[in-house]
């Protein structure tokens, strides 16, 4: 993670007074680098030596580089923060947290994927960033917005057959760009199409997730999988109605669905459980095996 900070940080030095170059290298000289210039794009660079010893320190060294440019507000993004988390070093939330507080100059965005493992990073009392960030949510996408968008690149096509793919998708990015650019093939393609056929071949290339999905799951775990795929969004899928369609009982559900969600096979919205794979959701529901 250091190793890529530090290139990201280092493409940035262009854009940096050059007067402040001589401070500059001696701050790659105090992480035991060295500066040179990318053949490829002609931009700086900065290199470590796999021999060098990486530490808490250097992560720490790796952002003074701030204090060199004054008068400057610098923000640090980091996708799928979450991942520090199976870091084998305990103290990486910890060390992060000491450093937002060291560098006032820095803006921190740390976003994931992984909403269960966000919280447990942000919202928990005994993790160290408790109540020192603020937690926004991104929601979908509105549909309208959406379709309107996709019309821009499918002029010809019916906005109810885009609207629907989209509803379909749960307006969630990845799953409508994947079934729109299948709709977008068929279009340019000048081959028949419907509904019906875009969303057959979309979940027929998704079929090998589902297989792999089946054999990583216990046999109560797949139950609960379908059940839910069936019957989303659910409420209260520890309810003794909902154990009693499984034929599963309570506390061997409550676990099996705390296994799920932790292997992000389940997502917990307002509105109930949901497949947190949409495909996967919709092939779930209608298999029978």
């Amino acid at each position: 993670m250091i190793r890529l900070l530090i290139n990201v940080i280092s493409t940035k030095l262009d854009e940096i007074d050059k007067s402040l170059i001589r401070n500059i290298i001696q701050w790659v000289s105090t992480l035991g680098a060295t500066l040179g210039i990318d053949e490829t794009t002609g931009m700086p660079k900065i290199e470590i030596s796999a021999k060098n010893n990486i530490s808490e320190k250097t992560l720490e060294e790796t952002f003074r580089l701030t204090e060199l440019v004054p008068k400057k507000i610098f923000v640090v993004a980091i996708d799928e923060f979450q991942q520090i988390i199976n870091y084998p070093e305990t103290n990486t939330e910890a060390i992060f947290r000491s450093i937002t507080q060291q560098y006032p100059s820095i803006r921190f965005i740390f976003s994931g994927s992984s909403r269960h493992l966000m919280d447990q990073i942000f919202t928990s009392t005994t993790a160290p960033f408790y109540q020192s960030t603020e937690n926004v949510s991104l929601d979908y996408i509105n549909e309208k917005v959406y379709e309107n968008f996709a019309k821009k690149f499918l002029p010809k096509c019916d906005s109810e057959l885009i609207g629907g793919l989209i509803k379909w998708c749960r307006s969630h990015t990845y799953y409508v760009q994947f079934a729109l650019n299948v709709l977008y093939e068929h279009e340019t393609s000048g081959s028949d199409y419907t509904l019906p056929t875009i969303k057959s071949q979309v979940l027929k290339a998704h079929e090998f997730y589902y297989y792999s999905v089946r054999k990583l799951v216990s046999h109560d775990q797949w139950k609960i999988l379908k059940a839910i795929a069936q019957h989303a969004p659910v409420g209260k899928p520890t309810s003794i109605g909902f154990s009693s369609i499984l034929g599963i009982a309570q506390s061997t559900l409550k676990y099996n669905l705390d296994q799920l969600v932790e292997k992000d096979l389940i997502l917990r919205e307002k509105d109930g459980y949901k497949i947190y794979n949409v495909f996967l959701g919709h092939l779930l529901s209608i298999t029978k095996t």
